[in-house]
């Protein structure tokens, strides 16, 4: 039996405009804008907040959110981390 040879193809990015990224090295926390972008056009659709946060050990956590909104929210949940 012969099946079409499946693709995926995708002309939606996240970009992140180097100018835009903010390093605060007294709290070890870099934010930036996720913008999303089409490769096609060009437009931006979207704009997401990242911030990644690096503890001792190597350990990074990353949130991803709605600007101004906090109930979408991707992270690593369980990480050996007490925040004050």
């Amino acid at each position: 039996m012969d099946s079409p040879e499946l693709t995926a193809r995708s002309d939606v990015y996240y970009a992140i405009d180097y100018q835009s990224v903010q390093v605060d090295l007294e709290n070890n926390v870099i934010k930036a804008p996720l913008n999303l972008a089409s490769s096609s056009d060009g437009t931006i659709a979207q704009t997401l907040d990242l911030t990644l946060t690096v503890y001792q050990n190597g350990i990074m956590r990353m949130l991803v959110e709605e600007p101004g909104v906090k109930r979408f929210r991707i992270s690593q949940e369980d990480l050996p981390v007490e925040e004050d």
